[in-house]
């Protein structure tokens, strides 16, 4: 039976939850807050002005699309994967996996369209605006399939390395996007928890489903609109504060 005691310990612990009731909504908040946002790189940061692009035309050359899925991890496994001093020796390589016939003459022209296509890369137009608001708020981590020198170039040109706390590359780990090592690197370089961090980028399969298979959020940035389905989707750069504050 409730005694006068029993009724008087019940309001002092209803006054107390009542009091610490703000407190405890901001610590559950804290706990699982956005500390850190992964970017893709290209399609979703940056891109080239080239029209068509120059991986495009490379693939154009030599009887490919880049719509064929093969075609592209191929081509990112030979070019991507590791540093080269010389692009011929990939572009050799790759051409000798399609087996293809191939020439001096034929690599020259490859590598030119490559070693071309760096002083064309390009910023999107919102990626500067939302990069210097996100940055005083978030750790930015940029995760990249990359050939070293197109980095190298678009480092140079928009000072990457000042923008970002760490820049995890295809080439500097050895690994090409989605291998989900590539994304655990990543992850270990912000010092979150899985929960606390955002992958944002333009591929559904090599950006968004590894990263969801490994606890983060996710935000696709549709800029083309092929994908109006998906989930956590904007168009611009500048719609993903507000998709973060409403994970």
């Amino acid at each position: 039976m409730l005694t006068i005691r029993h009724l008087f310990v019940l309001a002092q612990l209803s006054y107390l939850l009542h009091w610490l009731e703000p407190f405890l909504a901001y610590f559950c908040y804290s706990c699982n807050m956005i500390k850190a946002i992964i970017f893709d790189c290209w399609g979703t940061l940056f891109t080239n002005s080239q029209s068509p692009h120059p991986f495009e035309q490379f693939a154009n050359k030599i009887g490919y699309k880049l719509s064929d899925q093969t075609f592209v991890k191929l081509f990112e496994y030979h070019l991507m994967q590791e540093s080269h001093d010389d692009l011929r020796i990939p572009i050799k390589s790759l051409l000798d996996d399609l087996k293809l016939p191939h020439d001096e003459t034929i690599i020259k022209e490859l590598k030119n369209i490559l070693i071309g296509s760096i002083p064309t890369q390009i910023a999107y137009p919102d990626t500067t605006d939302a990069l210097t608001r996100m940055n005083k708020e978030y750790k930015l981590v940029l995760l990249t399939n990359s050939f070293s020198q197109g980095y190298e170039g678009l480092n140079r040109k928009f000072g990457i390395d000042g923008i970002f706390t760490h820049v995890i590359t295809s080439f500097g780990n050895h690994q090409i996007k989605p291998d989900i090592q590539l994304f655990k690197v990543a992850i270990a370089s912000t010092g979150c928890k899985p929960s606390e961090i955002v992958m944002v980028g333009d591929n559904l399969h090599d950006d968004i489903e590894p990263a969801q298979s490994l606890g983060l959020k996710t935000i696709l940035l549709d800029r083309k609109g092929k994908h109006p389905e998906a989930e956590n989707r904007v168009t611009t750069l500048n719609a993903v504060e507000g998709v973060i504050r409403s994970l």
